[in-house]
């Protein structure tokens, strides 16, 4: 949903495809985003090509359910935000936002760390970690948290329901998953068989953290 609303008149038939990504997601550069919209790309020209496939590729992927969804869609939102880090703008900020869209582009490699973040950047680790004093995370911890997040969404897909915890931990870079229920618990408050077990609740059955099945 967006917060600005908008008409959209059609002479023909079209199919449309909207995607929306969360503010949330944007960083510092979001706002930027209310100057870059409702720009027109000229039908002749490549890039509409290019442009109106790679979108209905993640529209297909998405409705299909397929497990590449969700990497296309974190490559969609670094692509985004890469874009939005090349606005005028304090040059911390810019560099704080091309690393996160950096990371979120590749949370599935297990070798994603600070140090590698900072080598992939020309900077070094202690001027990485300055450059996130002013964020609400530490640059570890927001990959953290990332990580975390995309395995709970997976952990409750019925989708994934066949595959271990450890396999899907795997999936989004986290190799060592002794310790990943003690995580999601701090995290979220749940546990992964928690956040299992609410997935497969029949309607209208609750399921507390940390407690049995009730009704």
């Amino acid at each position: 949903m967006t917060d600005r609303p908008y008409d959209l008149v059609l002479e023909e038939p079209y199919d449309i495809v909207v995607i929306g990504i969360p503010q949330t997601l944007l960083g510092v550069h979001a706002h930027a985003l209310r100057a870059r919209t409702a720009i027109a790309v000229p039908a002749a020209t490549d890039t509409r090509r290019l442009v109106r496939g790679f979108f209905s590729g993640i529209a297909e992927t998405l409705v299909a359910g397929s497990p590449a969804g969700r990497h296309l869609a974190d490559a969609l939102v670094a692509m985004v935000r890469w874009e939005l880090a090349g606005i005028p703008m304090a040059s911390a900020e810019n560099l704080a936002d091309r690393v996160e869209a950096y990371c979120l582009a590749g949370l599935a490699d297990p070798a994603l760390s600070v140090e590698s973040v900072a080598r992939a950047h020309r900077v070094s680790v202690r001027y990485l970690h300055k450059l996130f004093e002013s964020r609400e995370l530490s640059l570890a911890a927001w990959i953290r948290r990332q990580r975390l997040t995309r395995i709970r969404h997976d952990l409750a897909d019925p989708a994934f329901e066949g595959r271990t915890v450890a396999a899907i931990a795997a999936r989004w870079g986290v190799t060592d998953a002794r310790h990943l229920s003690r995580a999601l618990k701090a995290e979220f408050g749940v546990t992964a068989a928690e956040i299992r077990r609410a997935a497969r609740k029949p309607p209208g059955e609750v399921v507390t953290p940390g407690s049995s099945r009730c009704s």
